[in-house]
């Protein structure tokens, strides 16, 4: 259950969720995720490559509801949450993304999205330039479509650093404005001199290529948020956990407010039929 519409999101690249040649890290790693208690957890690198492994990955994960590709995952672990995915063309990058409305079936909070990413781990700046390239040219950014833009939330492994100078040619300009303009980045507190590493390879190397952005529309908590490097059996990416409020209830609060989903609850039924006989 969403408590006070308050929303905490994981986001891992998890370096192949499946492992086959170390199935004790997979059980560890899954188990590790639950503990965590996520309403959302997005994936990146799943090697989810058909239905039965995804059948897999659900139980395994104790999801109440996941949807799967290839390349990406989204799993929700509340009851209180509806997934609805919405088909997003890219051509053979389209498995690369999972675009999904998130609903509450008691109408606890207002709808919004989720976007996850996985751009493409190459070192040709072209190609991972024209994934976001595609990417802009979707419904998701497109002016005509402000419902999205409005309450959007962005996780992924992007595969470049957005705030690295150098690094600005693997995507589009708009890419970067609207970044800066529309969503706020729920990891890095505004004024951190640089974003923490998500990224480690041995001790040398460190960079950070995954984020998690929200629109401005939905209030975040930077100071709460954490970026969590994990054992090297199970990814040299870190585990991001970011907390993100959803704003009020469409519906309002409580029967007095006349909330029309209530009306699905056996013990609604009942204690709405003895006070109406008591009033009779």
């Amino acid at each position: 259950m969403i408590r006070n519409n308050r929303l905490k999101l994981c986001s891992l690249n998890c370096n192949s969720l499946r492992k086959t040649n170390n199935p004790g890290a997979r059980s560890s790693l899954m188990q590790f995720l639950c503990q965590q208690q996520p309403h959302l957890l997005t994936l990146q690198e799943t090697n989810a490559a058909n239905s039965d492994i995804e059948k897999s990955f659900h139980q395994q994960l104790l999801a109440t509801s996941s949807i799967w590709t290839p390349h990406c995952g989204l799993v929700s672990f509340s009851s209180d949450i509806k997934l609805t995915q919405i088909p997003i063309d890219l051509g053979d990058n389209s498995q690369r993304v999972i675009f999904t409305s998130i609903q509450s079936k008691v109408a606890s909070f207002q709808e919004f999205y989720v976007l996850v990413i996985y751009a493409p781990a190459t070192s040709s700046t072209t190609v991972r330039r024209e994934f976001y390239t595609q990417l802009l040219a979707t419904p998701i950014f497109s002016p005509n479509n402000p419902q999205y833009l409005d309450r959007l939330i962005v996780a992924g492994d992007f595969n470049y650093n957005c705030y690295l100078q150098r690094h600005r040619s693997h995507a589009p300009l708009t890419w970067h404005t609207m970044l800066q303009t529309r969503f706020v980045d729920c990891i890095t507190e505004v004024g951190e001199p640089q974003p923490l590493p998500t990224f480690c390879r041995g001790d040398l190397y460190h960079s950070t290529i995954d984020f998690i952005f929200a629109s401005y529309t939905l209030r975040t908590f930077p100071l709460q948020a954490s970026v969590q490097h994990l054992s090297s059996d199970w990814s040299d990416h870190a585990l991001l956990s970011a907390y993100v409020h959803l704003g009020t209830s469409p519906s309002g609060k409580g029967y007095w407010r006349g909330n029309p989903n209530y009306t699905y609850y056996k013990e609604f039924h009942q204690q709405f039929a003895t006070h109406l006989s008591t009033i009779s």
